[in-house]
């Protein structure tokens, strides 16, 4: 359990009664709550809910399982650093085929087959919102793209290493994420417009202000400024709360995307290591001991 399970259940009480007074009575006209559910496109109580079941677990398990089979491509590489004791046109031709499947799995540098994961020098998770503390620096990449002792990056060893590390860094991705909206209820949470809020909506409950139409009927629940002056400071606790919600998840969506954009413009096929065979030839000799 992290700060978020901690907070998550009255956070969500606490978002569920933002959701209703935005519902009913709107938000004053230029508050800065409109420009961000446009952006989000839900309001802050339904998006919190959605985050609160993604977690870091599965994607860095995942990571995890991927990371341990690097051993096997180095294991096969090597068993093809072994050369029969043969000679003649099909040894030749052999030996070209299993240097160019070796290079394909680990590359050319066989002495590095088994290190460790391929870093890439990707934009990372680093960012400064929330108070959490994100760094600029990245989490767990390496600072010049390079292979970090592990496979050459273009090979099948080096490709699936990166995939890992990309899956361990959407991982601390998400435990970031949860840490910095953990925060941001939690302020949320202990504000005196979360006060005005519960308040007013446990003595009275939200209610439709009704607004006198041209023929001076009732033309039902506004959604501008007209509800702050007949409800009272509800309506502009609600817009407060929930633009501080919505602004942390709006850099949470954020950073996730700069993380995949950067993933997705390596997503390049690896160079193959084709192999011309000579032509075939019947008057060589082929020489073999056993």
């Amino acid at each position: 359990m992290d700060a978020l399970d901690r907070v998550a259940g009255p956070a969500l009480d606490l978002l569920t009664k933002v959701d209703d007074a935005l519902a009913h009575w709107g938000a004053p006209p230029h508050h800065r709550v409109w420009p961000l559910m446009r952006q989000v496109r839900a309001l802050p109580g339904e998006a919190v809910a959605a985050f609160v079941e993604t977690r870091p677990d599965p994607t860095g398990a995942a990571a995890s399982a991927l990371r341990a089979r690097l051993p096997g491509y180095a294991d096969a590489a090597e068993a093809l650093t072994a050369r029969p004791d043969w000679t003649g046109a099909a040894a030749a031709a052999y030996d070209a085929k299993r240097l160019a499947l070796g290079a394909d799995l680990v590359g050319t540098d066989r002495s590095a087959a088994g290190g460790a994961a391929v870093g890439w020098s990707g934009s990372g998770v680093g960012w400064s919102g929330s108070g959490v503390g994100w760094s600029g620096s990245g989490v767990g990449w390496t600072a010049d793209g390079g292979v970090g002792g592990g496979a050459d990056p273009h090979s099948i060893a080096g490709r699936l290493a990166a995939t890992a590390d990309f899956g361990a860094q959407i991982a601390r991705w998400v435990e970031l994420s949860r840490a910095a909206l953990a925060t941001t209820l939690a302020d949320a949470l202990a504000s005196p417009e979360a006060v005005t809020l519960v308040t007013a909506t446990s003595s009275a409950g939200p209610t439709s202000v009704e607004v006198p139409g041209v023929d001076g009927a009732g033309s039902g629940p506004t959604s501008t400024s007209a509800g702050s002056t007949s409800a009272g400071p509800t309506p502009v606790a609600a817009a407060t709360i929930a633009a501080s919600v919505l602004t942390v998840l709006l850099e949470i969506v954020e950073h996730g995307e700069d993380l995949l954009s950067s993933w997705q413009q390596r997503q390049t096929s690896p160079p193959r290591h084709v192999v011309d065979p000579d032509p075939v030839r019947f008057d060589g000799v082929t020489r073999l001991r056993y």
